[in-house]
């Protein structure tokens, strides 16, 4: 089985070097942002991981 790599919208391109997900974030096989956290977004996930561990 051979799979065909779509093309990808010009939006949704990544380049780590250039534009790396700074708050964090996922892409797919095709390197296509699947999801990205925003600041306010990473903000709230380091204060619960520092509430439960008592930081």
């Amino acid at each position: 089985m051979c799979f065909k790599k779509p093309k990808i919208p010009f939006d949704q391109l990544f380049d780590s070097e250039k534009d790396p997900l700074p708050h964090g974030g996922a892409t797919d096989l095709f390197v296509r942002v699947v999801w990205a956290l925003t600041e306010e977004e990473e903000e709230a996930m380091v204060r619960k991981i520092q509430k439960a561990f008592g930081g």
